[in-house]
C-alpha cells in the first residue's frame, strides 16, 4: 500500500514538474508591434499585417511575421526566429540548426522611434537602369532575371525577392547582389554578399 501511495506521489510531482516547463501560448502579437533596434539593425514589427520590415545597414527586406506554434516568431532566411520581450528588450532565438551562413539575435533589441522605411519591391524593379560608369541593367520582374551590360561584357542571372527579409537580389555565377535602396526610392546600389559593407558598380537609376 506504502508502494501505491509513493508512485502516486511521484506521478504528481512529476506532472507539476511537467506544467511548470510548460511555456504559456501566445496569443496576442500586438505587444511586439514597434520599431526595434540592436544598434546596427532596426526591425519593425506589425501585427495588423503580420508582417516586418528589417533594415540590416541599408539593405531593406519584408517577410511573415505570425505565431508559430502558440508562439510569436518571424521567418527570416529560411529560419523561424522565436520572439521574447524581456527586462532588457526583444530577443530572437533561432529555431532548429540551419544551414545558412546570415543569422540574426546576435544582441538583444530595444524600442527605437524609427520610422518603417519605404521598401523598394522586386515588381518595382522591372525595367531599365543605368549607372555613372554608362553600364546597363534590365530587370525582367515577370521572368525573375536580369541583363547587365557593359563594356566588358554582358552578365545575364536570375532576380527576385524571396520576402524573408533579406529584400530583392540578383544572382550569377554563384554570387548574390543585395539591392541597397536610396530613401526616395529614385536609385539603388548594390552589396556583394549578405553581410559584407562592400558596395559595387555605383548608384542606378531609371534609364
Amino acid at each position: 500500500m506504502k508502494r501505491i501511495v509513493s508512485l502516486f506521489a511521484a506521478a504528481a510531482v512529476l506532472l507539476a514538474l511537467c506544467a511548470c516547463g510548460r511555456t504559456e501560448r501566445e496569443t496576442d502579437l500586438s505587444r511586439y508591434d514597434g520599431a526595434w533596434t540592436n544598434g546596427a539593425d532596426t526591425l519593425i514589427l506589425n501585427s495588423e499585417e503580420q508582417s516586418y520590415m528589417l533594415d540590416r545597414r541599408g539593405r531593406v527586406g519584408t517577410g511573415h511575421f505570425a505565431l508559430t506554434d502558440g508562439r510569436a516568431g518571424i521567418y527570416f532566411n529560411s529560419s523561424i526566429y522565436f520572439l521574447e520581450l524581456g527586462e532588457e528588450g526583444l530577443t530572437l532565438t533561432q529555431s532548429g540548426q540551419s544551414y545558412v551562413t546570415e543569422r540574426l539575435g546576435a544582441a538583444v533589441f530595444r524600442p527605437t522611434d524609427a520610422e518603417e522605411r519605404a521598401v523598394l519591391s522586386f515588381e518595382d524593379m522591372a525595367g531599365k537602369w543605368e549607372n555613372e560608369y554608362g553600364e546597363s541593367l534590365e530587370i525582367d520582374a515577370d521572368k525573375g532575371s536580369f541583363v547587365f551590360s557593359s563594356e566588358q561584357g554582358v552578365t545575364e542571372g536570375g532576380a527576385g525577392d524571396d520576402k524573408q527579409g533579406k529584400g530583392p537580389y540578383l544572382f550569377a555565377d554563384g554570387r548574390y547582389m543585395y539591392v541597397i535602396p536610396e530613401a526616395d526610392l529614385s536609385g539603388f546600389s548594390l552589396r556583394c554578399g549578405e553581410g559584407e559593407e562592400k558596395e559595387i558598380r555605383g548608384r542606378f537609376v531609371r534609364k
